[in-house]
């Protein structure tokens, strides 16, 4: 039998045993929320995305291991975007998961936003003149930003020429300079080496560009070689471990796969791996002309003066320079930026300098993306962070001066356009002019300039309004230097006579009106009828009072040439 007491003392029971069951679930729960450090928001996120709600300066950089290299324009804010390896085909096995981004390669916001406030007290302790922020590599831990430095100094084996530039005359110099802004933008886009420690592959590749428009005259040339070749087909052995000066591959020394000179971006994708290097036969390789070298502006080990960068800047082009990229450089935003680090582990390109009341700073080029920096440009004091350790260029050979054998076709009619198909002669240059030239009047400047071959350029020349005999073909390349055709081209005078006669329905007398119908625009007329008589009326009448046959001439001139034509009249 079921008394009163047994019931309550089952039912107490069933709710002990829930309560204790809610109790472990609590702990579970509790534990669970746990398992996602206080210290790093990011680890455990499969996402990969930052909430926008805590994102600092509205920017969030890429992972550190991203294969991208070209920063694409952006707007608004950025974020942390899953690994893309679409257009990588060699470093899908050596990319790690976003978690594994997350929880290893990612400092967490608290600690970078403390880290940048620290920096920030620290410039206005020291009266600086930089500003430190949120960049593309704020966010990297020691080790990710560790490997991005991958400047390793070192004696290059079979260096070309190591000859210390002539300095020149430091008093004719300007106080600034730029080779972003010198009758045009000699310098290439901003890059992005990603997690890759390919500093000195970026920074020796583009020194090369710049090279290649300062060679062809043309600084809307803009070429894009890879950074990917020098990586993975150097002899040296570097990698994304690091390597250095790499303008030898530009000058005389062969890769891996065989051949001098590097390929365009296109042809050979950066990875940002240390991929095998692939077979390059049937590509298009790019290297400097016969008789390039390349130099030190000081020496191989160390800092040249501000004299010896300057000069070698300015005379040879954007140079190749090491840094030591410490903590401070890693968040640094804009201004001009000042430090006292003497690790060497980077290498960036200089590409001039300006100065103001605390001294000569250089305008340097870095390859950490748009997202660092001014745009992924940088000012710095000299002698800051051992800025332009190693500083070295590419010589630009002395190339001989053009000449020119023949032209086709070698005349051409005023007031015409002629297109010149075959202007022969050797050594042209992309990026030449060519020029009808004559003592005492304007010269006629060729349009539509191609190089078809060093010894072949095609053009058009604009007659219009020209005065025709006889005109020097001049051809100037980019160096300055020229060659001439004396007389080598005619402008002909382009009037024509032309002339027709109505006659009146009289048979006798016989009376005739002429219309003058010339071409070229004349600007006189002279009229023999045949019988002694003549007018410089554009539509004389004539009355022949006598039977026979008149011979009929129109006579006009231009004020260059006289043309004529004649009739008959019965």
């Amino acid at each position: 039998m079921i008394t009163w007491t047994n019931l309550m003392n089952r039912h107490l029971h069933y709710l002990f045993v829930f309560i204790v069951i809610c109790l472990i679930c609590l702990h579970i729960a509790s534990a669970s929320l746990n398992t996602t450090s206080p210290e790093n928001p990011a680890a455990g996120k499969i996402s990969g995305v930052i909430d926008k709600q805590i994102k600092p300066s509205g920017i969030i950089p890429a992972p550190a291991l991203s294969p991208s290299r070209t920063d694409p324009v952006k707007t608004g804010i950025s974020e942390i975007n899953p690994v893309n390896t679409t257009n990588c085909e060699t470093c899908v096995d050596s990319v790690r998961t976003e978690e594994e981004l997350s929880t290893e390669n990612l400092m967490s916001i608290d600690a970078v936003n403390q880290e940048i406030e620290d920096i920030n007290e620290y410039i206005d302790q020291h009266d600086m003149n930089w500003t430190a922020g949120i960049t593309s590599v704020s966010y990297f831990s020691d080790e990710a930003y560790e490997q991005l430095l991958g400047a390793v100094p070192q004696e290059i084996p079979g260096a070309v020429m190591q000859i210390a530039s002539t300095p020149v005359d430091i008093q004719s110099l300007p106080a600034s300079f730029d080779w972003r802004n010198n009758g045009g933008d000699w310098t290439t886009p901003i890059r992005n080496q990603g997690g890759c420690g390919s500093c000195w592959a970026f920074a020796s590749t583009g020194v090369f560009e710049s090279y290649q428009e300062r060679r062809y005259g043309n600084p809307n040339l803009n070429p894009d070689y890879s950074e990917q070749y020098l990586v993975s087909c150097n002899q040296n052995g570097w990698s994304c471990s690091g390597g250095w000066i790499s303008f030898p591959y530009f000058i005389n020394t062969a890769g891996k796969s065989g051949g001098v000179g590097t390929v365009t971006e296109g042809d050979y994708p950066y990875t940002a791996t240390t991929s095998g290097c692939k077979s390059l036969s049937g590509y298009v390789r790019y290297s400097a002309p016969a008789g390039a070298y390349w130099s030190y502006a000081g020496s191989s080990s160390g800092v040249p003066s501000v004299d010896q960068i300057k000069s070698a800047i300015y005379t040879h082009g954007p140079v190749f320079a090491g840094i030591a990229a410490d903590n401070y450089f890693k968040n640094y935003r804009n201004g001009v930026f000042s430090g006292s680090s003497t690790n060497m582990n980077h290498a960036v390109i200089i590409v001039g300098w300006g100065s103001d009341a605390r001294g000569t700073y250089w305008i340097c080029k870095n390859s950490w993306g748009t997202g660092w920096g001014e745009s992924g440009w940088f000012r710095i004091y000299a002698g800051s962070n051992l800025i332009g350790y190693s500083a070295c260029y590419m010589y630009l050979p002395d190339m001989p001066a053009p000449t020119i054998s023949s032209i086709t076709p070698s005349s051409g009619a005023r007031n015409s356009t002629v297109a010149i198909t075959n202007l022969s002669g050797s050594n042209f240059q992309t990026g030449l002019s060519v020029l009808l030239t004559r003592a005492g009047y304007n010269d006629i400047t060729g349009t539509n300039v191609a190089l078809v071959s060093t010894s072949q350029v095609t053009c058009s020349f604009p007659l219009i309004g020209s005065t025709p005999g006889k005109w020097k073909v001049l051809v100037v390349n980019p160096d300055g230097k020229s060659a001439n055709l004396t007389d080598g081209f005619s402008v002909v005078s382009d009037v024509k006579a032309r002339f027709y006669g109505v006659p009146e329905p009289t048979v006798h007398p016989l009376t005739i009106r002429f219309f003058d119908v010339s071409v070229g625009n004349p600007v006189s007329r002279t009229w023999s009828f045949g019988d002694g008589t003549h007018s410089t009326e554009s539509s004389p009448t004539k009355t022949y009072t006598e039977a026979g046959t008149y011979t009929v001439t129109l006579a006009v001139d231009d004020g260059y040439e006289v043309s004529s034509e004649q009739g008959l009249v019965s």
